[in-house]
């Protein structure tokens, strides 16, 4: 009577041993993608949006007036929590943080109820942005970018979403025999 349905997923296990088996040095681009994956946990975007220096976001899903206005809710939410938009040395009231977490609680489920999911990734930047690679011993700046897209829920139940990220800077990844014998001396 039922069926049965078998997804192919991609095997990334090539990917990955390449990536610790490999000598050779990797550049990666200024402008990269990445996986963002489907969150329902407030307490997850409230960390991220914390630990953030600001958020970017991509709307892969047609907003309606309502759902525009629960997504713009949502963001203006999360950025007020950004290390750029709070005093970072000021210590939080656990009473706003408790409604701050329920209102975005009450935001997610609005957009999950018109088929609108979440989904987050966090950027490691590498900072003054350029498309060229940063000359040895120049000194830079790191800042954390947290990633949302708005997009509907996955075809067959896939919990993540290929996005576009910017890096701030290319950069060189380094072998993984390299930086592990590194960390042995």
């Amino acid at each position: 009577m039922g069926r049965t349905v078998v997804l192919a997923l991609p095997d990334f296990s090539a990917e990955i041993s390449t990536l610790f088996d490999s000598n050779e040095c990797k550049i990666i681009p200024r402008h990269d993608f990445d996986y963002a994956k489907a969150t329902m946990d407030e307490a997850v975007l409230f960390k991220d949006a914390n630990s953030s220096h600001d958020v970017e976001c991509i709307f892969e899903a047609r907003l309606t007036d309502a759902t525009s206005g629960y997504a713009q809710e949502l963001i203006d939410l999360l950025v007020q929590r950004t290390r750029s938009r709070r005093n970072i040395l000021e210590r939080p009231d656990p009473v706003s943080e408790i409604a701050l977490r329920r209102r975005i609680r009450e935001l997610m489920v609005l957009l999950r109820g018109n088929d609108i999911w979440i989904y987050t990734t966090t950027v490691h930047r590498t900072l003054p942005e350029r498309d060229t690679l940063q000359p040895e011993g120049e000194p830079r700046d790191y800042q954390y970018r947290l990633v949302i897209a708005f997009a509907p829920p996955g075809e067959y139940g896939e919990e993540s979403l290929r996005v576009p990220v910017d890096n701030g800077q290319p950069y060189v990844l380094r072998p993984w025999k390299e930086i592990a014998g590194k960390a042995e001396k």
